[in-house]
């Protein structure tokens, strides 16, 4: 499978660049962020949602960080989309169950439903 490439370094370095790019932007920047216009980053934002269900389900959750960390990226870098939101709460569950940052964890699960 081709998920199987994907190993921890590469989903610590998403990661890491992820929150490299957040800690830059306040949570007023991202809550009036512009709408993610180009309808094939909206398709990607799609297909990496339904992807992250895929992955859970065929029992690869070691793998599941990478997909919210692209989805922020790309929500950053082209605009908010209708999946953004849970792109956000999806890194915060990480970011608390994971690696046990609460505050962190917390801080983004409440941006995301605020992004709905």
């Amino acid at each position: 499978l081709v998920i199987d490439y994907i190993t921890p370094s590469v989903i610590q370095k998403h990661l890491s660049k992820t929150a490299a790019k957040l800690a830059e932007l306040s949570d007023d920047t991202l809550l009036s962020y512009p709408a993610m216009a180009d309808p094939s980053k909206i398709m990607a934002m799609e297909l990496m949602a339904d992807l992250y269900e895929s992955i859970a389900f065929v029992g690869k959750q070691d793998k599941l960080p990478i997909i919210p960390s692209k989805m922020i990226q790309i929500t950053l870098k082209h605009g908010m989309s209708s999946l953004s939101p849970l792109a956000f709460v999806q890194y915060g569950n990480y970011c608390a169950l994971i690696r046990q940052s609460y505050e962190v964890g917390m801080h983004y699960v409440k941006l995301g439903l605020a992004l709905m």
